[in-house]
């Protein structure tokens, strides 16, 4: 089945769990013979649960459940709306992890409102480089560790006023990053790239950049400088390619050293007077 096929299967089985879910929900029409207060007494509640699956480019297949409790606080002299908590758990083919709780409390016959959230996510994102100009090809994919917690306290004093105060917490720890990009060198410490130069002799200087990053792999690392050759998901293979040329250009020369887990180091000799041109000549 082609992915947009079973992108608008995902969503046709997401509209039927929320067609559950609302008719589980019980009418709101007061039982015969009783006032509407009567008929907001506490009783009105439920609890649906349901599994879930989906698929999406990014997740491939993914499962797990959803479910809703709703219920009535205390005894009201006035109809008011049901409180509730919604809650999730979805794991997908791709590692990743979803837990949610979102929650709305009516207290005081409706005049008090608690709501809020508790979200824990395991989820890939996307790093387009720094500033509002990066190209498209500066793209870096990462996974990181989210969480949040958001809590609401409203006051309601009118059909359309309400007052009070919010609260939101939110942390991101990034735990998986590409090998060679801008957020596995930040992830390596404040202190992770050195720039240097010094003269090896009177005729040629040195010049060269080393990270402690997540380093090349030894399966790439002679093929680094080749044209077109890339690791990356949008990269084009011809940075390095084009920097030996530069360097060759100059009467120079580049390498580079690399170790997993340690980091990488580069280094560009070139001569101290520069080529000669045809003028000097």
């Amino acid at each position: 089945m082609r992915a947009d096929g079973l992108q608008k299967l995902m969503r046709w089985g997401q509209c039927g769990c929320a067609a559950i879910l609302l008719l589980a929900l019980p009418q709101s029409v007061p039982a015969q013979g009783k006032t509407a207060g009567e008929a907001a007494a506490p009783g009105r509640n439920g609890f649906v649960i349901t599994p879930v699956v989906s698929y999406a480019p990014e997740t491939l297949i993914a499962w797990g459940f959803a479910g809703i409790h709703y219920f009535q606080f205390g005894r009201s002299i006035l109809p008011t709306r049901l409180s509730h908590y919604r809650f999730n758990l979805i794991f997908t083919q791709k590692k990743q992890t979803i837990a949610q709780i979102d929650y709305e409390l009516h207290l005081a016959s409706g005049k008090i409102i608690l709501s809020g959230q508790a979200k824990y996510a395991l989820y890939p994102d996307r790093f387009y480089g720094i500033g509002n100009l990066s190209a498209k090809g500066s793209r870096e994919d990462y996974n990181a560790r989210n969480w949040r917690l958001q809590m609401n306290a409203q006051r309601r004093w009118g059909d359309n006023m309400f007052s009070g105060l919010r609260l939101e917490v939110f942390t991101q720890d990034v735990i998986e990053t590409e090998s060679d990009s801008l957020l596995a060198a930040d992830r390596a410490g404040p202190d992770a790239v050195e720039i240097g130069a010094r003269r090896l002799d009177p005729a040629r200087v040195l010049l060269w950049v080393e990270d402690r990053g997540a380093g090349v792999a030894a399966a790439d690392l002679p093929h680094v400088f080749e044209p077109y050759y890339t690791t990356k998901r949008t990269g084009t293979g011809l940075g390095l390619a084009i920097a030996r040329k530069v360097v060759e250009a100059l009467g120079g020369s580049i390498r580079m050293e690399s170790r997993e887990g340690e980091g990488t180091r580069v280094e560009i000799e070139l001569p101290a007077a520069g080529p000669a041109t045809e003028g000097a000549r």
